[in-house]
């Protein structure tokens, strides 16, 4: 049953990466939602600012569909107390379950995760989807925790998650595509 709901189901692509990503990296990152959306998937974020935020508005621009996943417990928490645009999402899910709450139902709601930029929350959401066996993109060039993922691998020894680097959004989501087209078999 759960194959053939998997069939019809849209796949969801992750993004997840800095607040405080720089102009290039948000520039890569609006073009990585474009690719996501041009790609056919759905695109989900943690419903943040920068990074995912330049990735949710590339994958609307793009005719897209777009999903946040808030720490917040509502719509007001979202915007007042953590300081997240509510514009650009199709939905957002209130999760009322913090940072890493969060981050597990981001993570676990994906079929696959593109890393660009970031921080440790960043970092919290790779291990995760590692944990959780996703296949993972890394968008190079964007600076902050993606410039460090290939040595974190190396350094930890991670012999089996499915792991592609690249500058180019397209070639990123291309190899996803058929790793997850290998996992609905």
């Amino acid at each position: 049953m759960r194959n053939s709901m998997a069939k019809i189901m849209q796949k969801m692509i992750a993004v997840c990466g800095g607040k405080k990503a720089g102009r290039k990296a948000l520039k890569s990152c609006e073009e990585l939602g474009r690719a996501i959306a041009l790609g056919g998937f759905h695109l989900v974020t943690g419903a943040t600012i920068g990074a995912s935020h330049a990735a949710a508005q590339g994958a609307r621009k793009a005719g897209g569909k777009t999903l946040g996943i808030s720490p917040a417990k509502s719509a007001e928490e979202h915007v007042l107390e953590y300081g997240y645009p509510v514009e650009g999402f199709d939905e957002i899910i209130f999760t009322g379950k913090g940072f890493v709450g969060r981050n597990i139902e981001l993570v676990k709601a994906s079929d696959a995760v593109v890393f660009a930029s970031g921080g440790i929350g960043t970092l919290n959401e790779f291990t995760l989807a590692i944990m959780m066996k996703k296949p993972i993109g890394i968008l190079s060039g964007t600076g902050g925790f993606s410039s460090s993922a290939k040595a974190i691998m190396k350094s930890i020894g991670e012999k089996y998650a499915k792991v592609c680097y690249s500058r180019k959004p397209a070639k990123i989501i291309q190899k996803l595509r058929k790793w997850i087209r290998g996992m609905m078999v």
